[in-house]
């Protein structure tokens, strides 16, 4: 409550100073305040809203970040995995546009994901790779570790235990080394099954 407060006095005060790109900012901030809260319907529109100001603004990485955001609130709580791919890919290009390439493997991940649960299990393991290699040139172990998890996932649905096996292990050993408590536990659940 006290962070949605300070982000509504953060938008008023840009909006009033006519500052577009902080008001971008702090609209950005509200509507993922919405989606924490499970107001999806606001969070939609309120992510809409940012993504107008950024691009009022010229804030092209700002617009990334939120085009990404809307597209995983879509995909994930409203079920419209149809513009939802259509927001990863536009995300993902603002992203390479911009050189934004640690957000670049996160929106990758994304993408494979909504591909694997479609059934193109081979659209989503180009991009599950394409996202763990950037992960790992960009040194960041926990979207790494989370991309081989996947792999693992999608290995398994592919009809190969024993490949999907050793990829859990490697994710595991990843999960461990960044303390990444959560996603360890349901690796552990996953090379148990």
């Amino acid at each position: 409550d006290r962070a949605w407060e300070l982000f509504v006095a953060a938008r008023d005060l840009a909006r009033a100073l006519g500052d577009v790109a902080v008001e971008g900012m702090a609209t950005a901030r509200l509507a993922s305040v919405h989606h924490a809260r499970g107001e999806h319907r606001e969070a939609q529109n309120t992510y809409e809203e940012a993504r107008r100001l950024h691009r009022l603004a010229g804030d092209r990485r700002s617009e990334g970040e939120t085009t990404g955001n809307l597209a995983l609130l879509l995909h994930e709580q409203r079920g419209d995995t149809v513009r939802a791919l259509d927001l990863f890919e536009e995300a993902l290009a603002i992203h390479r546009e911009v050189g934004h390439r640690r957000v670049e493997g996160h929106v990758l991940g994304n993408l494979a994901l909504v591909y694997q649960r479609r059934g193109n299990l081979a659209k989503a393991r180009t991009l599950y790779e394409q996202a763990r290699a950037i992960n790992r040139e960009v040194g960041d172990r926990v979207f790494e570790g989370i991309a081989v998890s996947n792999l693992a996932s999608l290995t398994r649905d592919e009809g190969s235990p024993e490949v999907a096996a050793f990829l859990y292990e490697e994710a595991l050993a990843i999960h461990r080394e960044v303390k990444n408590r959560q996603i360890e536990a349901m690796v552990l659940t996953e090379i148990a099954e």
